[in-house]
C-alpha cells in the first residue's frame, strides 16, 4: 500500500515570525515543511493565513532546483 502526505498535521516552519509572539507566523508568510513518505522526501509549501489552506507539494529535485535558483539570483527581478 502507498502512504499519503498529511499536510494539515505536518509541522511547518515559517520564513518569518512575529517577535515576542512565540514564533508564530504572520499572515502572508511562506511556511515550509519536509516530509518523508515511501522513501522519498517531499517539500510542502503554504502561505500562512490562507483561508483555503492550500499546500503546494514538491519533490526533492524540484526543491533543490528552486533553492539553487534563489541562491544564484534567478528571482531577483521578481523581488522588485
Amino acid at each position: 500500500p502507498r502512504s499519503t502526505l498529511f499536510p494539515y498535521t505536518t509541522l511547518f516552519r515559517s520564513a518569518r515570525a512575529v517577535p515576542g509572539e512565540g514564533g508564530s507566523a504572520v499572515d502572508g508568510a511562506i511556511e515550509v515543511a519536509f516530509s518523508e513518505v515511501d522513501g522519498g522526501m517531499w517539500v510542502l509549501v503554504r502561505v500562512s493565513g490562507d483561508p483555503a489552506r492550500r499546500v503546494l507539494v514538491y519533490d526533492r529535485h524540484e526543491w533543490e532546483c528552486f533553492v539553487d535558483g534563489a541562491k544564484n539570483g534567478e528571482f531577483d527581478d521578481a523581488a522588485g
